[in-house]
């Protein structure tokens, strides 16, 4: 990954974070993919499952080639903070972390790895927020593999 994207995930991370206040959270054995279902849907008002879990190129399982709009993008930065926290030995597909909602945002208090997979979970949230404009019917259900849609057009980030 090169410089502009790693700038375009730390921009989409940290903008926002002065409401990202800590509070009750403990670690707990388990994953965090019933989690990011919870946050999602509750930071955008639409089922994640229903809405996001196969939308473009990059929502859902797996991820590759050209986002297709602002909605798939959030799902690919995404997919890039999650990649990061391996650098750092936290898996966070199998990161349980606690979280509540105060005052309308989500806040955490946990281990370090809990907390940081906590926070891609929020910042996909905001960014789906951000993005609703951009959601199209006809990329739900798209096929990702094996498929000459979701292929690599030399974008900045592939």
């Amino acid at each position: 990954m090169n410089g502009a994207c790693l700038l375009w995930a730390s921009w989409l991370l940290s903008s926002d974070s002065d409401h990202c206040m800590l509070s009750l959270c403990s670690s707990l054995a388990g994953g965090s993919l019933w989690q990011l279902h919870k946050v999602v849907t509750k930071m955008t008002g639409k089922n994640a499952v229903l809405y996001y879990s196969s939308y473009g190129c990059y929502c859902g399982m797996g991820g590759r080639g050209q986002p297709k709009d602002a909605t798939d993008r959030c799902c690919q930065l995404h997919d890039i903070c999650y990649d990061s926290l391996q650098h750092y030995h936290c898996n966070a597909k199998q990161q349980h972390y606690r979280y509540s909602w105060r005052g309308g945002r989500l806040t955490y208090n946990d281990l370090w790895c809990a907390q940081l997979s906590c926070e891609c979970d929020r910042s996909l949230g905001l960014c789906l927020q951000r993005s609703t404009w951009s959601y199209k019917w006809r990329y739900v259900l798209y096929p990702k593999h094996p498929t000459p849609r979701c292929v690599p057009a030399g974008g900045p980030c592939l």
